[in-house]
């Protein structure tokens, strides 16, 4: 399945010549669609679906720039970025942070008793007391 999606985003990707997206799009057969509010936080495009990879492009170009053959999760795209609004503020993740922290040590803990009861010679017989 990857090379074929590799396959058809290289045939796909020579369909997609020309230096502005309208030229881009008549030579491949579609038409230029217009995207806001997209987040690094949520890389979603309306109608598309998850493609991060498009976003992270999206982000690291310069306003009103043409990146042509961008391989995306669902085809290959086409961007220019009119209007770039950057974070005021970065996200908090210390929540997500301490989820990890706590899941970690729940899993070193675990891990440590398994190794302990493993190096010891104590047998369970609890079974036969009751």
């Amino acid at each position: 399945p990857i090379l074929i999606k590799e396959k058809k985003a290289a045939l796909i990707a020579e369909k997609m010549k020309g230096s502005d997206l309208a030229g881009i799009a008549s030579s491949a057969n579609t038409s230029v669609k217009t995207f806001s509010n997209v987040t690094m936080g949520a890389p979603t495009i309306s109608g598309v679906g998850t493609e991060p990879a498009v976003v992270g492009v999206m982000y690291a170009v310069a306003k009103d720039e043409v990146v042509n053959n961008i391989v995306g999760v669902k085809g290959v795209f086409a961007i220019k970025v009119s209007n770039k609004e950057l974070p005021t503020a970065l996200p908090n993740y210390e929540g997500a942070r301490a989820s990890l922290v706590k899941d970690h040590q729940n899993k070193i803990a675990g891990q440590l008793f398994e190794a302990l009861k493993g190096l010891s010679d104590v047998k369970d017989e609890r079974a036969k007391m009751y």
